[in-house]
């Protein structure tokens, strides 16, 4: 699978299998949306913060809101200052508070204020600043993680595969001669080898250095089950050897799991059982002539070999003779047709089911040492060897003889409706009216991709060097494989064959093979008249592009306007009433207006200043009276608070305002406090019509209903039902109760 020579789609497209929109660029052109992402969302942390500020604003107005005097008359207790210059004073420490709430906009200006404000601020106050502040924290949190979300908008994948040219081509053997055969093997070598590294790195443990090519494909692997092992033979008679079958299931595989984008994808589900077969006679046979021993292997006959022969397979003498550390391996299979006569054609005992394929490996293990010793049925190492110079033993497989596995595949397809399902090697289903169905593109790309991926095709070109088992061999030496070896070999074949199906999904898509038309002898088998448009449907993770996530985009870009628009004051030609808002104060009398002061304990000057009224210290010529010293009438006390200004009456007392005062304290509402409010008002109504429709309105249609002729009978009848006749059921059980009760006491009271 080669990068470079697989380009994405630029644009817009949809992913039918997460329901997202992606917008597909280059590299390049993604940092820039994604820097230009982070830009626009700082913009709105400002605005969110004017409103939080303007919510704590009308909460701290509201709670030092004045509240209007009651005009109640004065007792002998009543302070000739009253609590007026403290609630003055209060209320200019409480402007403090509200001017940084109104005056603010950053959130490292609110941490200044309440770290270097401290003298200004009263204590109370920094309290309240302090545990705003630490609210304002946790949203500067949260809106650092939605930046590290917003971070999620630019991925490096899934675009769509451009392709031009897509669609299967295989190798024709009736016109492609033997060099053409020999290239053709080897291409086939290339895909199988591709498929065994796939399935290593991807489906086992993966390696560092390979890592990045298992996030290519949509999907990094397919997933199926793990071994599950029953002691029954799938075959027939005793031919099975140790009654031990592994089987591993591929429950129902969606094809977007492939990466064909799909409204309605089809699936398919795959099976694979293998088992150790039986190495007693008649199965294996032997001949010895001039001291050689020839072992023959009946588990089947060629008919189609020149010429034709009654066994399957031969060895010749003892495979640790043979000075190599390395494993022979020779594979068969049945045809996927079943029409279609194969090389091999397996015993009656090895009846496998219909429209499934029978794969025989042999597997014989020539000069090598294992490190410990092993009862696998496929790998065994019992015989003890001492090498010289060496204290502890290794082991040998002391069994001159190939061991036979057999495996049994079988995929079924399904459609997108997921009921019209059919074994993938038999012919396609009719409709109710009898007509053959002709299954969309998107199934015949899923179709194309599940050919040649049986356990046959996962080992057939690389054959020992597709074993595990051979790549623990160093030199003559091997690890120890322990006793279900051949369970760790089987699951790999069976994960090679799934990695086999994800990039064929791919070689179709791009069209791989296209290349080898004409001069090679390939030819095409999909053509888009017979099995429509293939290209445009296999989605990936290419690299050198950046996926644009649209939804969430589009809601980035638009965040930073509406938290601007939210944030505005709200002025409409209907709010002009200053006094509509919390914490305004009422509007002073114009300077120079007289207002007769109703205070009995003193009168105030324009100016504010408190003294004694003028019929108490002169006569009636205007003289200081006598009772009273000269220095008393003149030497006026002033108020240690506030100058207080004239207003208007409040509760027959005069207004004040402090001189400090200012607009600071006033509340004026936001956007998007209104919205809250119009939503509350919503609400409300609705619950109010909750209310009636549960409660009310049936309450009236009871009253309603009493009123009519039948009305008492069906009074008479609720009321029995649900009052009447329960208590009367009550009284009745409780007497009988009681009554047993009775009786037991007194059968306990009497004596033996």
């Amino acid at each position: 699978m080669n990068a470079a020579n697989s380009p994405a789609r630029l644009g817009k497209w949809t992913d039918f299998t997460t329901k997202e929109t992606w917008f597909v660029s280059n590299a390049t052109r993604g940092y820039v949306v994604l820097a230009f992402v982070g830009i626009w969302l700082g913009f709105s942390a400002k605005y969110i913060t004017r409103i939080l500020a303007n919510f704590a604003l009308f909460i701290h107005v509201r709670y030092y809101k004045l509240p209007p005097d009651q005009g109640s008359a004065p007792v002998e207790s009543t302070p000739l200052l009253p609590h007026r210059a403290s609630r003055a004073e209060a209320r200019q420490k409480a402007e403090v508070l509200a001017e940084i709430y109104k005056n603010r906009t950053g959130y490292r200006e609110f941490v200044e204020e309440l770290w270097f404000n401290r003298k200004k601020l009263a204590s109370k106050h920094r309290g309240y600043l302090g545990l705003f502040v630490l609210i304002l924290s946790a949203v500067m949190v949260v809106f650092i993680f939605t930046s590290v979300y917003a971070a999620r908008v630019q991925a490096d994948g899934p675009a769509i595969l451009a392709s031009e040219k897509c669609g299967l081509w295989v190798f024709d053997r009736k016109r492609g001669g033997d060099e053409a055969a020999t290239r053709a093997g080897i291409n086939d070598l290339n895909k199988e080898t591709r498929a065994g590294a796939y399935a290593k790195n991807c489906y086992g443990k993966p390696d560092p250095f390979e890592d990045i090519q298992c996030s290519y494909l949509y999907r990094s692997r397919l997933s199926f089950s793990k071994p599950q092992y029953t002691n029954e033979c799938p075959f027939q008679n005793e031919i099975c050897g140790q009654n031990q079958t592994v089987t591993f299931t591929t429950d129902t595989v969606d094809a977007s799991e492939l990466g064909i984008n799909s409204r309605n994808s089809p699936t398919f589900r795959r099976q694979t059982r293998c088992i150790p077969l039986s190495m007693e006679y008649p199965y294996i046979q032997n001949q010895t002539q001039n001291g050689t021993t020839t072992y023959y292997y009946y588990y089947g006959e060629k008919p189609l070999h020149d010429p034709p022969l009654n066994y399957t397979y031969t060895t010749t003498g003892d495979p640790f003779d043979r000075l190599a550390p390395a494993y022979d391996v020779f594979t068969y299979t049945t045809s996927s047709t079943p029409t279609v006569e194969s090389y091999w054609r397996p015993r009656s005992e090895l009846t496998h089911p219909k429209f499934s394929t029978l794969t025989l490996i042999f597997i014989s293990s020539l000069r090598i040492y294992y490190k410990e010793w092993s009862n696998d049925p496929i790998f065994p190492a019992d015989k003890e060897i001492y090498l010289e110079g060496e204290k502890k033993p290794w082991f040998r497989n002391s069994d001159p003889r190939a061991r036979p596995l057999a495996c049994i595949n079988y995929i079924e397809v399904c459609l997108g409706d997921g009921k019209t399902c059919w074994p993938m090697n038999d012919h396609l289903p009719t409709d109710a009216s009898n007509n053959t169905i002709s299954p969309p593109p998107e199934f015949w790309l899923m179709y194309a991709s599940l050919l040649k991926t049986d356990i046959y095709n996962a080992i057939e070109k690389r054959l020992g060097r597709g074993l595990i088992a051979q790549s623990k061999v160093s030199q003559y030496f091997s690890e120890a494989l322990g006793d279900y070896h051949w369970v760790d070999e089987v699951e790999r074949l069976v994960a090679t064959s799934h990695a086999r199906t994800q990039i064929n999904t791919w070689s179709v898509a791009k069209g791989e093979d296209s290349v080898h038309e004409g001069k090679d002898e390939y030819i095409l088998i999909t053509p888009e008249e017979i099995y429509g448009n293939l290209c445009g449907i296999f989605k990936y993770n290419p690299p050198g592009y950046a996926s644009i996530r649209f939804t969430p985009l589009i809601f980035i870009l638009l965040s930073f306007p509406t938290f601007l628009f939210l944030s505005r004051k709200w002025r409409w030609p209907w709010n002009t009433d200053s006094g509509a808002h919390e914490g305004a104060h009422e509007r002073p009398q114009a300077r120079g207006a007289i207002q007769e002061p109703s205070d009995p304990m003193g009168a105030r000057s324009e100016t504010g200043e408190i003294g004694t009224r003028a019929s108490d210290v002169a006569g009636p010529s205007g003289s200081p009276s006598a009772n009273v010293p000269l220095g008393s009438a003149l030497e006026i006390p002033r108020p240690t608070g506030p100058v207080i200004r004239q207003g208007t009456v409040r509760g027959g007392r005069a207004a004040v305002t402090p001189t400090g005062e200012s607009d600071e304290i006033k509340w004026e509402p936001l956007i998007i406090e209104k919205i809250i409010e119009g939503l509350v008002i919503i609400a409300r109504l609705g619950w109010q019509l909750v209310v009636s429709l549960v409660w009310k309105w049936p309450l009236r249609f009871y009253e309603w209903l009493s009123q009519t002729i039948y009305g008492r009978w069906i009074e008479w009848l609720l009321v029995s039902l649900f009052r009447d006749w329960p208590l009367w059921a009550y009284e009745r059980l409780s007497q009988l109760w009681q009554n047993c009760t009775t009786v037991r006491a007194a059968d306990e009271a009497e004596p033996a």
